[in-house]
């Protein structure tokens, strides 16, 4: 069935169209519209009704409801038209992009296993940690407030305590708790809102309730749901699940096995203050109940009965991509010899060398605290992020105030020039008395694009490197040295308003599908574009083409792919069927395009596949 099918969500997310009907629908101008009246009529028709005198019965049928059943099939005809006439807008995909799709279809349709009995023992701890927080929460305000989910209550009562604060999200409650000005019990209020509004735990629930009888989860993958190509998760969203503090199975079975005597005290006497893990050196101390239970989140996806799971990722794929798109060669040789890009990084801002960091890990066990900084570093700075997206990595609490993060921006970019160079711009020397007009690298090839409708721009001319940029129907296409396209409708142009640009500078924008809340409005809107942006767009869109490239692998060669991430594989396989090595081979295998200016290919590192019953982040 899968080898006849096309999709025409499919091809409008390709497109950088909104995949939802009605929202295509409006923004394609379509003479076959959404009936917008559906939605009640699918949610009268489709789910339980409370019974009455005159009709007992817990649904409506076509009998009981004839009129609104006769508009319901007349609601369903109209979206058939409406995705006929859309789907004819719409450039089909490629035969490569359209096995791409029947696999995401596949995968989604096979779906993964998950340990329901485990679900149910850590759900069991979880309310059992409500209770006695929400507990301790009215005794602590004399019953003003009665369980952590009442921020107003809880807001208000903090200032009767003389504590002003306005909302209680993660950031706010991460930089209260530091405080050492507050009284004793607000802190521990806010500790317990903390504890409670941990995410990772309310996973559990979306595991109950969306695994089948059968202890499967299906339909966790939305094919193109970033413009870039990127899947996205939905329903439990296996791609964004707490790693936790556990490396090996062996430590994640020894903790579900406590986890299912169901008492929260004898989990709290293994993990707590004064237990043997807390006092272990290894680990960073002592545990709650829920940092355990959200610690095995990621092992409720397990391998159904006879087989068991294998996975490999690809080690800082994106990094990689960056530095050799960018050409930046000392991060090249890095990755060419020990990959230590973190400790790199943090070496070239501190002074220290890489071998200092490693020697610290094998005397200590874990890596140094510098590292951290690395971190940072490469996943701020590779994008072009300035001090506030710096910051939502956590720059403020590891670097103090604005200055001190500007400080590092400025050195982390003095060691990256080559990155800095494919970002583009269009000012050399900026900042400088001899600055002058010049468009260069991807920002440059984008807005000369722009101005000269038609004709196709090189972000780096000359260079198997290079990025392509043309402007076709209103459409500016980007096509990056991997091939296919990442879409910009309705590139505009304005003079730059920002305080520090030239009198030549333009701002870029354009018209897509916005779904991430903190980047402004939602739905379609016209979003910003610059260097950095275009930058992580198109390694985004080639890291995700050799992602797809190994699925395909996979798949071909009989490894069954459950589940992926931007960077890793896993598949389920049968008992006796393959092999560590074979896996490892088929994730090795680079595609002809991802070649350095020197000729050598990209130097992407895959660790040594696990196999095992169960899924997590295994060292």
């Amino acid at each position: 069935m899968t080898d006849q099918a096309h999709c025409s969500a499919a091809k409008a997310r390709a497109s950088a169209y909104p995949g939802a009907l009605g929202e295509l629908g409006a923004v394609l101008n379509l003479s076959q519209q959404k009936d917008k009246a559906g939605s009640d009529l699918i949610r009268k028709l489709t789910m339980p009704k409370k019974p009455t005198k005159a009709n007992q019965s817990l649904r409506w049928t076509p009998f009981t409801a004839a009129d609104d059943f006769a508009r319901f099939y007349e609601y369903n005809k109209q979206d058939v038209r409406t995705e006929d006439e859309a789907s004819s807008k719409i450039y089909d995909l490629t035969p490569r992009e359209q096995d791409v799709w029947k696999l995401d279809l596949r995968i989604n349709m096979r779906g993964m296993q998950v340990d329901t009995a485990a679900v149910e023992d850590c759900i069991v701890i979880i309310e059992q940690a409500e209770l006695r927080y929400n507990s301790e929460l009215r005794e602590i305000t004399n019953h003003a407030v009665q369980k952590s989910t009442e921020v107003a209550k809880m807001l208000e009562w903090m200032r009767t305590q003389g504590v002003y604060l306005y909302e209680l999200d993660e950031d706010t409650l991460a930089d209260a708790l530091k405080r050492t000005d507050y009284p004793r019990n607000v802190l521990r209020v806010l500790r317990i809102r903390q504890i409670l509004a941990f995410g990772s735990c309310k996973k559990y629930y979306a595991f109950r309730s969306q695994t089948t009888s059968s202890g499967r989860l299906y339909d966790q993958y939305t094919y193109y749901g970033a413009h870039t190509s990127l899947w996205n998760g939905r329903g439990v969203q296996p791609a964004n699940l707490y790693k936790g503090v556990f490396s090996k199975p062996e430590q994640v079975e020894h903790a579900l096995a406590i986890i299912r005597c169901r008492s929260i005290e004898l989990l709290e006497y293994e993990y707590g203050e004064g237990s043997a893990w807390a006092l272990d050196p290894k680990n960073n101390g002592a545990l709650d109940a829920l940092e355990v239970v959200a610690s095995c989140l990621r092992s409720m996806i397990v391998a159904k009965a006879g087989h068991r799971l294998l996975s490999a990722d690809f080690t800082a794929i994106q990094a990689v991509a960056t530095s050799c798109m960018a050409n930046e060669q000392w991060r090249i040789d890095v990755f060419r010899t020990h990959g230590k890009i973190y400790e790199a990084q943090a070496a070239l801002l501190t002074g220290k060398s890489v071998e200092e960091y490693q020697a610290f890990k094998k005397q200590h066990g874990k890596h140094h605290d510098d590292r951290q900084l690395g971190k940072l570093a490469v996943l701020s700075a590779d994008f072009g992020a300035w001090v506030n997206g710096w910051k939502r990595f956590g720059a403020d609490d590891l670097l103090g105030d604005d200055d001190a993060i500007k400080a590092v921006v400025l050195k982390t970019r003095d060691a990256i020039p080559n990155i800095v160079k494919f970002w583009g711009g269009q000012t050399i020397n900026k900042f400088k008395h001899d600055e002058q007009q010049l468009l260069f690298g991807l920002e440059g090839a984008a807005i000369s694009a722009i101005l000269q409708p038609g004709d196709c721009f090189n972000s780096n001319p000359g260079s198997r490197l290079g990025v392509l940029y043309q402007v076709h129907d209103d459409v500016l296409y980007c096509r990056p040295p991997s091939g296919g396209f990442i879409r910009y409708h309705a590139p505009r142009l304005t003079p730059s308003q920002r305080n520090y640009a030239s009198p030549w500078e333009f701002e870029m924008s354009y018209e897509g599908f916005n779904s991430n809340a903190t980047k402004g409005k939602m739905g379609w809107c016209r979003m910003s574009l610059y260097g950095g942006v275009q930058t992580q767009n198109v390694i985004s869109h080639m890291c995700r083409e050799i992602q797809a490239d190994a699925l395909l692998r996979l798949e071909r060669a009989g490894y069954p792919v459950v589940m992926h991430t931007h960077d890793e594989n896993v598949c389920e396989v049968p008992d006796g069927f393959g092999s560590l090595e074979e896996y490892n081979a088929f994730m090795n295998n680079l595609p002809a395009w991802a070649i350095c200016e020197d000729g050598q290919p990209w130097p992407v590192k895959v660790p040594d596949a696990w196999e095992a019953n169960r899924y997590g982040k295994w060292e």
